[in-house]
């Protein structure tokens, strides 16, 4: 390679990687998704250092709790996959139930632009105890003119709104 800077790009953040591998007790590295966190974490100490290093992202996720379930909230879609699905990509949701009393209870998930749906799964889905189609997907038409894109959620608590969890999204082309 023929600068320095081309060196640090390729070494890290593989170099934190390594690490993870030969300093971190074999039943945590199970855990991928922690693992990217942290790694993603290592970014800001790369960069304080002034290092070039290739940028990683953290796991995308959404959370809901009680306070969720007793507001309609939206939620913008990250940059990194609001871009990938204004280039084709399809936006995939997967709900898990972490603690409460109650499951959730998914009537719908819609992919909104500039406040207008574009996208919509409309399943029943629940996860809790015994989680029956957590999965959503939604993709953008191939005419629409993205502009800002947003999640609406239909959920409610199944029996009471004591629940939380967290709602994974990952973007495939």
């Amino acid at each position: 390679m023929p600068r320095t800077h081309d060196i640090e790009y390729q070494a890290y953040p593989r170099v934190c990687a390594l690490a993870e591998l030969t300093w971190t007790a074999p039943e945590r590295r199970a855990d991928t998704e922690e693992f990217m966190t942290r790694l993603a974490e290592h970014g800001a100490r790369l960069t304080a250092l002034g290092l070039n290093h290739r940028r990683v992202a953290p796991p995308a996720s959404l959370k809901w709790s009680p306070g969720f379930l007793s507001a309609a909230t939206s939620w913008m879609v990250p940059d990194g996959l609001a871009e990938k699905l204004k280039n084709g990509a399809t936006l995939k949701l997967h709900f898990q139930y972490q603690s409460g009393a109650h499951g959730l209870d998914i009537q719908a998930v819609e992919l909104l632009s500039d406040g207008q749906a574009v996208a919509a799964d409309r399943h029943a889905g629940f996860t809790g105890g015994q989680p029956r189609q957590p999965d959503y997907q939604l993709a953008l038409p191939k005419d629409a003119k993205p502009g800002k894109l947003h999640l609406r959620i239909a959920a409610k608590g199944a029996g009471g709104n004591d629940s939380q969890g967290e709602i994974q999204l990952s973007a495939d082309t």
